[in-house]
């Protein structure tokens, strides 16, 4: 009887083993599948972010249209560069946060001056990760 047990409770160990590592295997494989569409969505956004600032530049946005569609846009860019950052896409810099530029700062990817609360570069569209901003005397500092 105690050896029926012992059996028993062995089986019932090594299932639980056998079940939990398969679960954590196919939450892991769900996630690597989950990264390049995570990236590609942030891309597009991004490209989105571009184009409605070269169309704002051209003038075939208006202002309140700008306005009106810039925000919502930069805010679904966030949540998307946020969720390629926990799937485990970090940049090749090591940035993992996106930040509000100062006033007077600019793009450390292309150099364009930034509107001041932007989180993304109007010219290039990176997200603003450390923008370069105006030095003591007043020049823009250069890219290290």
């Amino acid at each position: 009887m105690i050896a029926y047990l012992l059996l028993v409770t062995l089986l019932v160990a090594l299932i639980v083993s056998v079940v939990a590592s398969a679960t954590r295997d196919r939450k892991q494989s769900l996630e690597e599948d989950a990264r390049p569409a995570a990236k590609a969505r942030q891309d597009a956004l991004l490209e989105e972010l571009r184009e409605l600032e070269f169309d704002h530049e051209t003038g075939v946005v208006s202002e309140e249209e700008y306005a009106s569609r810039r925000p919502a846009l930069e805010k679904e860019a966030v949540a998307a560069h946020q969720r390629v950052q926990e799937l485990g896409g970090a940049s090749p810099d090591g940035a993992s946060l996106i930040r509000e530029a100062p006033a007077g700062s600019s793009c450390t990817s292309c150099g364009a001056p930034l509107r001041e609360g932007a989180r993304f570069c109007g010219r290039c569209g990176s997200p603003v990760v450390g923008a370069a901003g105006p030095d003591a005397s007043g020049a823009r500092r250069e890219n290290a």
